[in-house]
């Protein structure tokens, strides 16, 4: 797999954002829990679930509280203030003079 470092995962990110929303104030929710919303609210397989919030931990976005417990980290994406992404994927067009 071609990996691209300089490029965000919006989809990992946004992701993300949303389970931090559903996270207590301390930031932290049951690993359970988190596997509930994958599945259950984004329809995410069984299966992928486990290789996803690995992946989310491996990205720095997630860490483990305890064995059964996840600390979200605060997200870096919003939806309502995403244009440093575009930039970043070369979406916004120059104006043509």
């Amino acid at each position: 797999m071609e990996e691209r470092g300089d490029i965000p995962n919006v989809l990992y990110l946004y992701i993300h954002s949303k389970i931090y929303e559903n996270a207590n104030p301390n930031n932290i929710l049951a690993t359970k829990r988190v596997k509930a919303l994958l599945w259950k609210a984004w329809h995410i397989p069984k299966k992928v679930c486990v290789l996803f919030l690995k992946e989310l931990e491996v990205l720095g976005l997630v860490e483990k509280h305890t064995k059964y417990e996840l600390e979200i980290k605060k997200p870096r994406f919003s939806v309502d203030d995403c244009n440093e992404f575009y930039e970043q994927l070369n979406l916004f067009k120059e104006s043509h003079k």
